[in-house]
Protein backbone atom coordinates (compact mmCIF):
# COMPACT_ATOMS: atom_id res chain seq x y z
CA UNK A 1 0.00 0.00 0.00
CA UNK A 2 2.42 2.62 -1.20
CA UNK A 3 0.27 5.68 -1.81
CA UNK A 4 1.59 8.91 -0.27
CA UNK A 5 -1.52 10.93 -1.22
CA UNK A 6 -3.84 8.65 0.77
CA UNK A 7 -1.34 8.70 3.64
CA UNK A 8 -1.24 12.50 3.69
CA UNK A 9 -5.04 12.86 3.51
CA UNK A 10 -5.69 10.30 6.23
CA UNK A 11 -2.95 11.77 8.40
CA UNK A 12 -4.41 15.28 8.05
CA UNK A 13 -7.96 14.06 8.75
CA UNK A 14 -6.76 12.13 11.80
CA UNK A 15 -4.96 15.19 13.15
CA UNK A 16 -8.05 17.37 12.68
CA UNK A 17 -10.24 14.83 14.48
CA UNK A 18 -7.71 14.55 17.32
CA UNK A 19 -7.56 18.34 17.65
CA UNK A 20 -11.33 18.83 17.84
CA UNK A 21 -11.78 15.78 20.07
CA UNK A 22 -9.22 17.13 22.50
CA UNK A 23 -10.90 20.52 22.43
CA UNK A 24 -14.30 19.01 23.27
CA UNK A 25 -12.83 16.94 26.11
CA UNK A 26 -10.96 19.97 27.45
CA UNK A 27 -14.15 22.07 27.39
CA UNK A 28 -16.13 19.30 29.06
CA UNK A 29 -13.61 18.92 31.87
CA UNK A 30 -13.13 22.66 32.38
CA UNK A 31 -16.87 23.34 32.38
CA UNK A 32 -16.88 25.70 29.39
CA UNK A 33 -19.64 23.88 27.58
CA UNK A 34 -21.49 25.08 24.50
CA UNK A 35 -24.88 24.43 26.10
CA UNK A 36 -26.46 26.92 28.49
CA UNK A 37 -28.71 24.56 30.41
CA UNK A 38 -28.07 23.84 34.07
CA UNK A 39 -26.86 20.53 35.39
CA UNK A 40 -23.82 18.43 34.72
CA UNK A 41 -25.68 15.94 32.51
CA UNK A 42 -26.74 18.66 30.10
CA UNK A 43 -23.42 20.51 29.94
CA UNK A 44 -20.38 18.35 30.61
CA UNK A 45 -21.40 14.89 29.48
CA UNK A 46 -22.31 15.69 25.83
CA UNK A 47 -18.94 17.41 25.35
CA UNK A 48 -17.07 14.56 27.01
CA UNK A 49 -18.87 11.89 24.97
CA UNK A 50 -18.50 13.67 21.64
CA UNK A 51 -14.88 14.49 22.47
CA UNK A 52 -14.13 10.87 23.33
CA UNK A 53 -15.75 9.69 20.09
CA UNK A 54 -13.74 12.20 18.05
CA UNK A 55 -10.53 11.21 19.84
CA UNK A 56 -11.17 7.54 19.13
CA UNK A 57 -12.01 8.19 15.48
CA UNK A 58 -9.00 10.46 15.09
CA UNK A 59 -6.66 7.93 16.64
CA UNK A 60 -7.97 5.16 14.39
CA UNK A 61 -7.72 7.25 11.22
CA UNK A 62 -4.30 8.62 12.15
CA UNK A 63 -2.87 5.21 13.01
CA UNK A 64 -4.57 3.69 9.96
CA UNK A 65 -2.80 6.21 7.75
CA UNK A 66 0.51 4.47 8.45
CA UNK A 67 -0.87 1.35 6.77
CA UNK A 68 -0.87 3.25 3.48
CA UNK A 69 2.72 4.46 3.83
Amino acid sequence: MDDPVVFACMNALGCVLLYFGGDFVRRGIAGRSHTNEEGVWMTHVPDLVSGAMLLLAGACVWLGSFHWL
